[in-house]
């Protein structure tokens, strides 16, 4: 609001406000900001009335050791209001329970502990305690466009656990459905309190360990949740496996070393990796089952003690001793690594930083990141992996990795002449170096990610997770799949029928419809098992017909989300720059062709499955690998260029009596729920026509995509179906606009034959639309005007007797080509020059 409208209104006022950006610090279910639909609590917002510069400087220190925001609120300073904050505080994240449990039952826990921690936080402030809701709507200050600028001061650090706070000031705050409540300890000063909160409520341990009133469970639980090693990437919640043992999935500190299986890298949680409290493992502990680097104290026979020691050598709140260890084990410091780029016991190598010796510590960095399990390399580009898949690496990422897996120090000489060393900061232009490195020796190749097992060449089927050399896959599987070893015929017969039984309201043209969808599908489960793989095109005489429905099933089915739908490129420039994008996509749909599709560029990129393309912004050359990427498109009446007609499989579809499917076709979570199923499906018909010996059916028509031939289709052919291969439909205008371009060359020319005649720009006035030959017209110049008119009319099926016709004509031949022979062309270019459209013909 305007700070010099000072007489505005009250409702005015709200109305200013309720314009603000809001923000929630809960997670909504459907997106309702509603309490009935609260998940999750992650911050507290609390809402200061009337304070003094000191009330905020005092607060500010309170909140000292964690996440907090204290700005000034939308109104402060204004209606002759003093100086009024909002605070935002991050707090443990608080997962409330789902039904049976009432909402006004945990509502009425959620007030209580909000009473009891913001007052405490307030100190004596003056405080809106009428701001209590789980889903509270905060509205965030924006600058006004005069007068005093909002204040704001921020603090950095762990999250509050509000739980804890309150046992600290003595008014529990036990959760009534839960049937075990904390005891309540002793009171105490104001900044104890809140720098005592750990991180995460700490659950009363059954066996006192060597610090009072926590277990070795405690510890590392309170250790886990610090560095945030409790939290799924994938749900933002952590993953309990047993609620009798208090074992929950947890990241390893070493995963960076997990060369077998890289998921928690990603963020993701598995039972590979556990912490638990149980009285069953005595007093807690930890367990990772993964070797990692193969030295002692990471992964490797990794104990408590050890996760302990490596916490708090990073800095984690631990209230035990720090000689505790258990057994003589002690948390001392594990680091003792060995200089001259020898591997140190904690698998890191020791680099020495060096005046005028890049190439040197490039090359020794880069050593020391081929054993980083989540560095790759694809097609020139360095990568690391990320919970949404593999990205190029961000330089300023490069240099925290870099810090991680090797220790850079200097050597020194003290006053007597020894040499020692001490810690050095990693050089600047290191990273820069680095991603600008050639190659990188060592560096895996990563081919792609997948997250379901896969078909390899071989005929095998990859399904054990993590890398696989041969196939240059990382297979990280997100769910269960149920891949038999030797399935018959029979199996894959009903797997092909209940695969077919996702489409059963689909309304198809001809027979060949469900091969090409179900061909469609399995070259996307098993797209890794060939090289190259047609672009699948689903076609109707109108809208409505269900030709995106088809591919959102098939995707879904096999990726458990909805596809990226896109338009086809305009033109070869186009479609070169998005080359490298596409690459990194499992599949590409062009949806809705308005015009007929031919793109030489992408008839080479689908056939070869890998190609060269101009870097962007440079004259280098950049390889494209497309070996993972699917092709399709949908269309009313779809047409196919000459060139691009062996390339395409397409199901044609009629207009059907119902648009209703048995389940909603664009519901991700039906598809997540099936994914398992359709893949294990597809993967059976796969499995069992390969264990059949791959048998060939003669006599076929060609299919210039072999392999693709070799598997899907004879697999299809095998189980009775009719043949995917065939159908398409070429442009049949391709001919007649070649004939055009022509006419249009010897038109210009006049009967010279140079093509600097030809290429002469003209305008459509410059055509002379009448029948009759002029009294300066050859009876040659005469007979070209006519045949070209008689072409162009043919085109848009009328006679050209108007400019209008000729407009239209002309229009419809834009950026059309034809072919010379030798490698050359020509195409007709169009531009607007002021008011009218000029035309030129383009030899090249």
């Amino acid at each position: 609001p305007d700070e010099d409208v000072a007489d505005a209104s009250a409702i005015a006022w709200k109305e200013a406000k309720l314009g603000l950006p809001v923000e929630v610090g809960a997670g909504l279910s459907d997106n309702r900001r509603a309490d009935a639909a609260v998940n999750t609590i992650s911050w507290l917002f609390l809402d200061f009335d009337v304070v003094t510069p000191a009330d905020v400087a005092a607060l500010v220190k309170r909140l000292a050791g964690f996440n907090f925001l204290v700005i000034e609120s939308p109104t402060s300073r204004t209606q002759d209001k003093g100086l009024r904050i909002h605070a935002y505080i991050q707090i443990a994240a608080l997962y409330l329970p789902a039904p049976p449990v009432p909402v006004r039952e945990v509502k009425a826990w959620w007030q209580r502990l909000y009473a009891v921690a913001s007052t405490t936080i307030a100190d004596g402030m003056a405080l809106d305690t009428t701001v209590d809701d789980m889903a509270q709507p905060c509205f965030v200050s924006s600058l006004p466009p005069y007068g005093d600028r909002r204040g704001l001061t921020a603090g950095q650090g762990m999250a509050l656990d509000l739980e804890r706070l309150a046992d600290l000031v003595a008014q529990p705050c036990p959760r009534p459905w839960l049937s075990a409540p904390a005891a309540a300890p002793v009171a105490a000063p104001v900044a104890a309190k809140l720098a005592a909160a750990p991180t995460v409520p700490v659950t009363a341990p059954t066996k006192l360990g060597p610090t009072e009133g926590h277990s070795t469970g405690s510890l590392v639980h309170i250790a886990a949740a610090h560095f945030g090693l409790l939290i799924d990437a994938r749900t933002n919640k952590p993953l309990l496996l047993d609620a009798a043992e208090k074992k929950y999935a947890v990241r390893c500190p070493w995963t960076e070393n997990h060369t077998s299986d890289t998921r928690q890298g990603m963020g993701w949680l598995d039972s590979s990796t556990v912490i638990y409290e149980s009285a069953a493992e005595k007093d807690g502990g930890f367990k990772c089952m993964h070797n990692g680097d193969g030295s002692d104290g990471t992964c490797k026979r990794a104990s408590a003690a050890d996760f302990l020691r490596w916490a708090r050598q990073h800095g984690a709140p631990l209230p035990d001793r720090p000689d505790w260890g258990g057994g003589g084990v002690t948390e001392g410091n594990s680091n003792n690594n060995s200089g001259g780029g020898k591997k140190a016991t904690s698998g890191r190598t020791k680099i020495y930083v060096k005046v005028n010796d890049n190439k040197g510590m490039c090359d020794a960095a880069i050593t020391a990141l081929a054993r980083h399990a989540s560095v790759y390399q694809r097609d020139g580009v360095l990568l690391d992996l990320t919970a949404a898949g593999p990205r190029s690496m961000p330089r300023e990422h490069l240099l925290t990795v870099l810090g991680t897996v090797a220790d850079w120090a200097t050597k020194t000489m003290d006053k007597e002449g020894n040499w020692g060393e001490k810690v050095a900061k990693i050089p600047s232009e290191i990273p820069g170096a680095i991603l600008k490195a050639p190659s990188w020796p060592g560096v895996r190749t990563l081919r792609s990610v997948a997250r379901h097992p896969q078909l390899l060449p071989s005929g095998t089927i990859l399904t054990k997770p993590g890398y696989d050399e041969d196939s240059q896959i990382l297979l990280l599987p997100d769910a269960e799949y149920n891949v038999p070893s030797s399935p018959t015929k029979a199996d894959a017969v009903a797997a092909k029928d209940r695969l077919l039984a996702y489409i059963k309201d689909t309304r198809f043209s001809d027979e060949r419809g469900p091969s090409v969808w179900l061909a469609f599908l399995l070259s996307q489960v098993a797209r890794a098992a060939v090289p190259t793989v047609p672009i699948f095109g689903f076609d109707a005489a109108a809208a409505g017909s269900g030709k995106t429905s088809l591919v959102k099933i098939a995707y879904g089915l096999v990726h458990g989300e909805m596809p990226a739908l896109a338009s086809p490129p305009s033109d070869d420039a186009e479609a070169e720059k998005r080359l490298p994008t596409w690459a990194t996509s499992p599949l590409i749909c062009w949806d809705n062709l308005k015009a007929t599709f031919a793109s030489p560029i992408v008839d080479q990129a689908i056939t070869a499955g890998r190609c060269t393309v101009r870097r962007l912004g440079t004259n280098d050359g950049l390889s494209v690998d497309l070996s993972a990427t699917s092709w399709a498109m949908t269309g009313n009446n779809i047409a196919i260029g000459d060139d691009a007609a062996s390339r395409c499989l397409i199901a044609r579809l009629d207009v059907p009596t119902s648009r209703k499917y048995a389940f909603a076709v664009d519901d991700v979570t039906y598809y997540k729920a099936q994914r398992p199923h359709a893949i294990s499906d597809a993967l059976k018909i796969l499995a069992a026509f390969i264990a059949a010996g791959s048998p060939q059916q003669p006599d076929v028509p060609y299919c210039r995509f072999v392999e693709f031939s070799r598997l899907f289709r004879q697999a299809l052919l095998w189980l009775g179906m009719p043949d995917p291969v065939g159908g398409e439909v070429v442009d049949t205008e391709a001919e007649g606009k070649a004939t055009i371009l022509r006419q249009l060359a010897a038109w210009r020319a006049d009967g010279d034959v140079s093509e600097e005649a030809a290429s002469v720009p003209f305008y459509t006035g410059d055509l002379d639309l009448s029948m009759y030959k002029s009294d300066d017209e050859t009876a040659e110049a005469y007979a070209r005007r006519i045949a070209l008119l008689a072409s162009l009319g043919a085109l848009i099926g009328k006679q050209i007797k108007a400019i209008q016709h000729l407009a239209a004509a002309l229009g419809k031949m834009r950026d059309a080509t034809v072919k010379l022979g030798e490698g050359r062309s020509l195409t007709l270019r169009a531009q607007r020059q002021g008011a009218k459209q000029q035309y030129q013909l383009v030899f090249a």
